[in-house]
């Protein structure tokens, strides 16, 4: 089937436009295609016929509709599926990058450095799948891809589909699930009960054929390997000195024909493999279990029956994060990984592996009037037992009590895993249970980072210092979201930034180790004072810290990204990563760094990834239309910024960017009308005058582009600091008042080259 059948090519005529075969396997072919609507090449696969006869429509649709709800970096997305002209059918992202079968077939085996970066992304996206009850089943180099330089595994939901069929007897047919050299046997002989621990054995299957050069079993036909399989042992591998020495007894242990006898997770095995001698270093993203107690605490739920509480079962959840963070001995997993389980009701066990956390917290907070029920729980996250429960009912005047007794009983209860008898150091906060309150409403806010939270969250932080002038951290956030607000342009900088300069220096003067306070400072040295090095200062003090947050290292990040230190920049998100893997806002600035060094296409894939896990994350959208600008994708663009304004508002950057794309696809007149509306707004409220200027320069009018930055300068908008690496004011470089900009903004050095 090297052409797809008349009857699918029509059926799919105005939806995608199909080229030729680029991929055929035992279950299905893959054709290069054209999305008619989104303009953009993708991968249509089609299921054989008599494979998707064996299988039926509806029970197909219904395992990839599964498989699409899988949202991570490291799992190909699912775009779409259906049945046509009698042919089952999905669509996913073309991959340019190919698969490790061909990276194998042009290159042999991998350096043990590569082996286990790539077992570490694959591990993730397994464990994170585990978490939601799916197995993948066909785990082999075919189905490993490669986008953006990072590993990405396809093919969820298909074996899983032709399992529930009864159509497992397809592999020794010849066709259909599975490839015998990576199944494992349970699933090869059929049993009904498959679980994390057979892609364990697919994985490690895999791992051998990148050091060794071939699959550790192979054989003419397909049972003389399920034999193999069930009766030798694993070959050894050949001397590599490249290759740790314990990896041998690793890959045979995941290799063991009887489960029991494996590893019980994909992560355990990947932890072991990054533990064997002189690995430690190469996957700084997997730590050992025997390093430190890794704990995570989930969201606790909240039982008060209004949605305005939300902020004080968040509190919660957050006061323990901090608190436990403070022991050396244990290791938290940061807010927004450990929160992007909200409401999950997964097996306790795949959390922890999906975290890598050997103990879960997690709890109820129910306020009835004045009255505060707590209820937490913590489980051990390897059995699934429960470690130690309470209930605490109090009055909210308690709070500050019995949040301590609630982290000293956990730490209790941990007390035989940690190295030290500790206890966690609570902030002390203040005195006034309502200036409290208003703190953690301010940083529910806060954490949500739209224009509207943002001044929500301002307003609450000023009231909590009006009930408690000396409250250290609300003074420390009010900085740090006065600073937000100024970086995203929702308010003047003249309007926040002197007085989150003063609100910094005075929470530093009393708490010298406030990162919130640290960031702040170390942000707006960087983007209103333009006095680089001091910024810098800032973010080494912070990210030194005992227990340093991994938005110190995002927003440090983001303060190297404009003076072309980009390498250092994508080190520090590495770090951020390490600490908060699921954290959207790193993903981010991983794109931003590919973007401003001028590496579309890798930026576009971040943010095409960052968007598959996290469609409604509108400002990526916004990023991913500048991106696909650049790459000449104007349609396609326009579409990434008509979906920014559905879900973060027709903001004054989206419309700049919407602005500037129309200008960019030679439609100026549509450009010249979104260039009034920036006018029409900049008479009522603040907007950058940068953003104006980008619409004029991408118009070709480098004068009224260069007046417009010369008022920038005068206003130190904050964006000001981008425009020596946005490609839309290329035009300019010739010009000295541009290079005087530059010099002024303490850049010129920097983009001199």
């Amino acid at each position: 089937m090297i052409d797809p059948p008349d009857a699918l090519r029509d059926g799919l005529r105005g939806r995608y436009d199909l080229g030729h075969r680029i991929g055929s396997g035992g279950m299905a072919d893959v054709y290069l295609a054209h999305d008619c609507r989104h303009a953009r090449p993708v991968a249509v696969k089609i299921l054989r016929r008599e494979v998707g006869d064996n299988v039926g429509a509806d029970r197909f649709l219904r395992e990839i509709t599964t498989a699409a709800r899988l949202q991570h970096p490291n799992i190909l997305p699912v775009y779409d599926s259906g049945e046509v002209g009698g042919f089952l059918f999905f669509v996913m992202p073309y991959v340019e990058g190919g698969s490790l079968r061909e990276r194998l077939r042009t290159g042999g085996p991998l350096p043990w450095k590569a082996a286990l970066e790539l077992a570490r992304e694959v591990g993730d996206a397994l464990d994170f799948a585990h978490v939601r009850n799916v197995v993948h089943r066909d785990i082999k180099p075919e189905n490993i891809l490669f986008l953006a330089a990072h590993a990405v595994v396809a093919d969820f939901g298909i074996a899983r589909a032709i399992v529930e069929s009864g159509g497992n007897h397809l592999t020794l047919e010849g066709t259909g699930l599975g490839t015998p050299e990576y199944m494992s046997p349970e699933q090869a002989f059929g049993e009904t009960e498959i679980d994390a621990r057979s892609d364990v054995y697919s994985l490690a299957c895999v791992m051998y054929e990148i050091l060794q050069g071939a699959p550790p079993f192979t054989a003419p036909s397909a049972f003389a390997v399920l034999l193999k399989k069930s009766r030798d042992s694993v070959p050894a591998l050949r001397a590599n000195a490249d290759v740790p020495p314990r990896v041998e007894g690793i890959l045979r242990r995941a290799i063991d024909p009887d489960a029991g006898k494996r590893f019980a997770t994909v992560g355990e095995m990947v932890a072991a493999l990054a533990d064997t001698a002189g690995a430690g270093a190469t996957a700084p993203a997997v730590r050992s279990r025997a390093e430190v107690p890794v704990v995570a605490v989930l969201p606790f739920a909240n039982l008060g029956g209004s949605a305005d509480d939300a902020y004080l079962s968040d509190g919660v959840s957050e006061e323990l994060i901090h608190g436990l963070s403070t022991l050396r001995s244990l290791r938290v997993v940061a807010r927004t990984s450990s929160f992007a389980f909200r409401g999950e009701a997964g097996d306790i066990r795949a959390i922890g592996r999906a975290l890598g956390a050997q103990s879960i917290i997690e709890g109820s907070v129910r306020r009835a009037g004045n009255r505060l029920r707590i209820s937490v729980r913590l489980v051990d996250a390897e059995t699934g037992l429960e470690r130690w429960a309470e209930r605490f009912e109090r009055e909210f005047t308690d709070i500050f009590a019995v949040q301590d007794d609630i982290a000293r009983a956990i730490v209790g209860a941990l007390q035989g895993a940690l190295a030290t008898r500790s206890v966690p150091i609570l902030a002390s906060y203040t005195a006034d249970v309502a200036a409290y309150e208003l703190f953690l409403e301010g940083r529910f806010h806060w954490n949500r980072r739209s224009e509207m939270s943002l001044r929500r969250a301002v307003e609450c932080l000023r009231r909590a210092l009006l009930l408690d002038p000396e409250f250290s951290q609300a003074r420390a956030l009010l900085a740090l979201a006065l600073v937000t607000q100024g970086v995203y342009g929702a308010a003047a900088p003249q309007e926040t930034m002197p007085e989150a300069r003063e609100l910094a220096e005075r929470a530093l003067g009393t708490q010298p180790d406030s990162d919130d306070a640290l960031i702040a400072r170390g942000c707006l040295r960087a983007v209103y004072d333009w006095d680089w090095a001091a910024a810098e200062r800032d973010f080494r003090t912070a990210i030194a810290l005992p227990h340093a947050t991994p938005a110190s290292f995002q927003w440090f990040a983001n303060v190297l990204i404009p003076t072309r230190r980009f390498d250092e920049a994508r080190s520090q998100l590495a770090r951020a990563r390490e600490l908060d893997p699921l954290s959207p806002v790193v993903a981010l600035s991983m794109g931003m760094t590919w973007l401003y060094e001028r590496r579309f296409a890798d930026a576009s894939r971040t943010f095409r990834e960052l968007l598959a896990r996290h469609p409604e994350f509108g400002i990526a959208w916004y990023f991913l239309g500048q991106s696909l600008v650049e790459e000449g994708a104007h349609g396609e663009a326009d579409a990434a910024l008509e979906r920014a304004v559905t879900l973060h508002g027709d903001t004054h950057e989206v419309l700049a960017a919407r602005a500037v794309a129309a200008a960019r696809s030679g439609a100026h007149g549509r450009a010249l009308a979104l260039r009034a509306e920036l006018d029409r707004r900049s008479a009522e409220q603040y907007v950058s005058p940068v953003l104006t200027a980008s619409v004029d320069a991408a118009l070709g009018d480098n004068a009224a582009a260069m007046a417009a930055l010369d008022h920038a300068r005068e206003l130190r908008a904050t964006d000001l600091v981008w425009v020596g690496l946005r490609p839309v004011f290329d035009g300019l470089r010739d010009d000295p008042q541009f290079a005087q900009l530059l010099v002024d903004t303490g850049l010129h050095h920097r983009h001199s080259a």
